[in-house]
């Protein structure tokens, strides 16, 4: 007779040998020894079951018994049993999970165990998350098992968080799902688990998905709690030493930068001052000023980036958006021959090589030929009219001058400003990863339209000035004929601009997307004016 199937949610641990049974954080659980023979033991934990009324049996109190509902009880345990001095916990029941010390868990353990038990076109469902412009969390599920790429995986800009599918030996599990932990459905008895752990701990330790599924290597979450540490040290390092092409503060979502916005560290909006952006040195500037003895770049720690609150203020005072100030660093730090990154809040760990084939096609970008005037403005959209006002007719502004087509009478914008030599500019003040990758976007969605429609062209036509309309929309633009600006204003030192890499790693597909659209690319930099970026307001005085 066949053993029953049996749902087994298996996670390794970081800790092993004394103390192991700490990684078991619940307190009163009942402990029991089970003997799986030939030595081999294990130390399951089980937590008793509370028999209580359902929680919605409340909605009806006062007319209906509680008696009438019964009683319901759940109940979770967990096994601790080391294979070959490596030590896996097996959590039973809803909650099992949460019994277990989330910081003693192995990453990934179950991802490349999957990874390495499946075919490549037996994928069944993939969870990701995106790092373009929306930066959206997705659970992509198919009816049958196909290739990655036909769950629309961009194996270049998302992180796989998870994957399951069928194995190729049915004695692994009927379907294996793996993150952190591998969640198997396969049919054993316990005496067999402790072979079936050691045929897990050998899959996830190969190097053989790197043949197939090598992109899930280019990005991967850091939960390590130990390891997070050692790099927000190395993050401290990086702003004590005032490497701002390495470490910087930046808003660490999308907003409205037309919205006349000013930034306050803190404190009573009666005391703090507005500043135009954020930056390391207008935060150490006010604290020095505020604190008694003075503040310096070298006493910026972890607990003062967390304790700060960065405001967002509207051009009425109100705030509109709150972030602690580690939030709002950005860093990026080598580590035992690694690359990491920090970004809103979360650190990553990059594949080296990754890195330096993103880096190098960034460089190749070209520098727009034209020097952009300084930044010198209260938003983009003044900044826009400034600049075409003063080209005597060369740059026709076409800022907030939307076009609505197609079935959903979108919005979109053909760019910031049309230049006579056809450059289809786009002007984006300097935010974090995601508001630049929405910038670089927005420039992809408009180049394919521009390239494809002639709808589209005659609507743009119907915007531009005299000067600048086009001789005939009907006709499909030559390869090469318009060139795409993408124009950051950015107040960093130095005339090359600095991007996070995810935005750089987002410019890159959006190059190469216009560039198969027959596009040039260039990229340029706007500098900001020495005197705004130290220009500060104070409310009520």
């Amino acid at each position: 007779m066949a053993d029953p199937l049996i749902d087994l949610s298996v996670y390794r641990l970081k800790s092993s040998g004394a103390g192991i049974e700490s990684v078991v954080t619940a307190k009163g659980l009942v402990r029991k020894v089970i003997d799986f023979g030939g030595g081999q033991e294990g130390y399951l934990h089980i937590k008793k079951p509370i028999a209580k009324p359902p929680k919605w049996a409340q909605f009806f109190e006062g007319s209906v018994d509680f008696a009438e509902f019964g009683k319901g009880a759940s109940t979770a345990a967990v096994l601790l049993i080391d294979i070959d001095s490596s030590w896996f916990a097996i959590a039973f029941g809803t909650s099992g999970r949460f019994l277990i010390d989330q910081d003693a868990i192995e990453e990934r353990f179950g991802l490349l165990t999957v990874l390495n038990s499946i075919p490549y076109n037996n994928v069944r469902s993939i969870d990701k998350t995106s790092f373009d412009s929306r930066g959206t969390q997705s659970h992509v599920q198919a009816s049958k098992e196909a290739p990655p790429q036909e769950f629309g995986l961009d194996v270049e800009r998302d992180l796989v968080r998870g994957v399951a599918g069928t194995p190729t030996e049915p004695a692994l599990g009927a379907r294996l799902h793996g993150k952190d932990a591998l969640r198997a459905t396969l049919s054993i008895d316990l005496a067999g688990l402790p072979a079936q752990l050691t045929e897990y701990g050998k899959r996830s330790q190969s190097n053989k998905y790197k043949k197939h599924f090598p992109w899930v290597d280019h990005i991967a979450a850091i939960s390590d709690i130990d390891l997070v540490e050692r790099l927000n040290e190395r993050a401290i390092e990086l702003i004590h030493a005032h490497d701002e092409e390495k470490c910087w503060l930046a808003v660490p979502e999308r907003i409205d930068w037309d919205a006349y916005l000013r930034f306050q560290y803190g404190g009573s909006k009666k005391k703090n001052a507005l500043h135009h952006d954020i930056s390391f040195d207008s935060w150490v500037s006010e604290l020095n000023q505020s604190i008694d003895g003075g503040f310096t770049t070298a006493d910026v720690d972890l607990a003062k980036l967390s304790s700060t609150t960065v405001k967002c203020l509207n051009e009425n005072d109100d705030v509109t958006h709150r972030w602690s100030l580690y939030k709002c660093v950005y860093a990026e730090v080598d580590y035992q021959q690694r690359s990491y990154l920090l970004t809103s809040g979360q650190w990553y760990r990059v594949d080296k090589e990754f890195v330096e084939e993103v880096d190098a096609f960034y460089k190749s970008i070209s520098p727009f030929e034209i020097a952009f005037p300084e930044y010198n403005d209260e938003c983009e959209g003044d900044y826009n009219t400034r600049i075409c006002g003063a080209s005597n007719g060369a740059w026709a502004l076409m800022d907030q001058k939307n076009i609505t087509m197609g079935a959903g009478q979108t919005p979109i914008e053909f760019c910031d400003v049309y230049t006579g030599a056809r450059d289809i500019v786009h002007v984006k003040r300097y935010g974090q990863s995601r508001s630049l990758s929405h910038h670089f976007a927005q420039g992809t969605v408009s180049g394919e339209l521009f390239r494809t429609s002639a709808t589209f062209r005659s609507l743009v036509n119907a915007k531009l000035p005299d000067s600048h309309k086009l001789a005939d929309h009907a006709v499909d633009p030559d390869q090469g004929e318009y060139q795409v600006v993408y124009a950051v204003v950015s107040d960093k030192p130095g005339p090359a601009l600095t991007l996070p890499f995810f935005s750089r790693l987002n410019l890159r597909a959006a190059t190469i997307r216009l560039r198969g659209f027959g596009y040039r690319v260039a990229l340029a930099k706007i500098a900001v004016n020495d005197v705004l970026k130290l220009t500060k307001k104070y409310i009520g005085g």
